[in-house]
């Protein structure tokens, strides 16, 4: 049972025939639905702002009804909550996260952090593909849907907003009292939801899951796939956006890019806090928009928690190919082309490769490259394990902001070659658990040959990995992940604390 109730204005007009807010009658059926409240041992809440339609139809505060609920002056729903947090038992806060694909990476680490948070929040979710847009309530296991509605025209990539989207949006948030809102994805949705938002008195957390908000090529490769940085190639092609038709930005190099940073940067600057999940990525992200290097901008990695972690990796025995496995969905940006020539360039006597996942349609990989298809992410390790892989390869072209496959690689216990670039470069850097290579064939060929005659150094590499593994144990799991979460909401939110 609720320690504490707390009374929007829709519902008080519901106690009239006429939906309208006054203090006659409104009175009379106030006092027994508070009355009904306290028999039932909870307290009662009012929102003053949400509560009266006008300031001289406000219900008077000497009146015996104000006697017995607090009220909250100021009018925000947060504020009313912190009233009732002072109430035996808790109140947990209601958390809105802001999706646009509903399969990957993004959604899967949201749903990890959803559990992790327990009975801390309630958590929402709201999606869009730019036409629809719902709203689902995680109950501890799965989303239930709540809301759904279909736009009559469909939000497009400029100039990024529907003002029927904000207006549903707004209702939305009133209707189901969120008091938070995170922003993990903004793609396919109205930049209006910030300003809907902060109409209501509401926090915004933006995440940087990749580098959508300075480019919506996302990953900041150009028409070359040359990373750009964030600063347009000289090249006279045009850059490719991701997630939109590119006739509505072109030409997007030198041209539409310069509207779409502004349009980005005037959103994420009402926005409250900052979230993304390495140092290079942060690095970049405040050279694009520089005004973040003065705002609250936190480095929070993703956890992980994992049944089982492999400690050895197979030896390899004299006369034996090595085994190198990629994993993931491998396209132009997860290096596809790169593992193109170096499949075409090794005899498979002496170098075996493995892809667990998924192939693009333009990678053409040479028959003898072994493909074992998608994976669960529960039983990656197990999978990987099967196959018995001497090293793994991640060969992302672009910078990552953190990469699961390394994670997931490094549980299974095989250490990791890769090229020095955002996340991953950062990450086996840090550990040491893996190599960094130049990012060419010859390069990748020189290092594999010189691996097979040091022992010495796969030891030394392996005993590195080892050791990420018992710290990952400890400060890399969903639940460490969740607290540096709550954290940072608890600093926007008192009604957390």
């Amino acid at each position: 049972m609720p320690s504490a109730i707390y009374i929007r204005g829709a519902c008080i007009a519901g106690l009239r025939e006429d939906g309208a807010l006054g203090s006659g009658n409104l009175r009379m059926k106030m006092s027994g639905l508070v009355d009904c409240i306290f028999r039932q041992g909870m307290r009662c809440v009012l929102d003053d702002a949400t509560l009266l339609a006008r300031p001289e139809e406000a219900i008077d505060r000497d009146a015996s009804v104000a006697a017995d609920v607090n009220h909250c002056g100021s009018g925000t729903a947060s504020e009313a909550l912190q009233v009732a947090s002072t109430a035996p038992g808790e109140v947990r806060p209601r958390i809105l996260y802001v999706l646009s694909t509903k399969q990957g990476g993004t959604p899967q680490t949201n749903r990890d952090l959803m559990s992790a948070l327990g009975g801390h929040a309630e958590c929402f979710v709201l999606h869009s593909n730019a036409s629809s847009l719902s709203l689902a309530f995680f109950d501890g296991e799965v989303l239930v849907e709540l809301e759904s509605r279909t736009l009559p025209s469909p939000i497009e990539v400029l100039p990024h907003r529907s003002g029927l989207y904000d207006e549903w949006v707004m209702e939305w948030l009133l209707r189901h009292a969120i008091e938070l809102v995170h922003v993990r994805h903004i793609a396919w949705h109205s930049l209006g939801l910030i300003d809907a938002a902060k109409m209501l008195g509401l926090p915004v957390i933006f995440s940087f899951h990749d580098f959508y908000a300075v480019c919506p090529t996302v990953k900041l490769l150009d028409e070359n796939n040359v990373h750009c940085g964030g600063r347009c190639t000289a090249t006279p092609g045009d850059c490719i956006p991701e997630l939109w038709e590119p006739s509505a930005l072109a030409p997007l190099k030198n041209a539409s890019i310069y509207r779409w940073r502004d349009m980005f940067e005037d959103m994420l600057s009402r926005c409250d806090a900052f979230v993304t999940t390495s140092v290079r990525a942060k690095a970049l992200l405040e050279s694009s928009f520089p005004f973040l290097a003065s705002r609250q901008f936190s480095i929070i990695p993703h956890g992980r928690d994992f049944a089982e972690m492999n400690c050895q990796t197979a030896a390899l025995a004299e006369g034996e190919p090595l085994r190198l496995l990629v994993p993931g969905g491998i396209s132009i940006a997860k290096g596809g082309k790169f593992l193109e020539e170096l499949a075409r360039s090794t005899r498979p006597e002496t170098l075996e490769i493995h892809v667990l996942g998924t192939v693009a349609e333009e990678i053409s990989l040479p028959r003898h490259v072994h493909v074992h298809g998608p994976y669960l992410r529960e039983e990656v390790v197990s999978r990987i394990a099967a196959i018995r892989p001497h090293l793994g390869a991640v060969l992302s072209i672009w910078p990552e902001t953190y990469c699961h496959t390394l994670t997931e690689l490094w549980a299974a216990g095989v250490p990791v070659v890769a090229f020095d670039i955002g996340a991953v470069g950062e990450r086996i850097e840090e550990s040491g658990a893996g190599w960094l290579v130049p990012m060419s064939v010859e390069a990748m060929l020189d290092f594999l040959h010189r691996l097979r005659s040091q022992p010495e150094e796969w030891g030394q590499v392996n005993a590195r990995l080892a050791a990420w593994q018992q710290l990952a144990r400890r400060e890399h799991t969903c639940r460490v992940m969740g607290d540096a979460y709550l954290d940072l909401y608890e600093s926007l939110l008192p009604a957390l604390r």
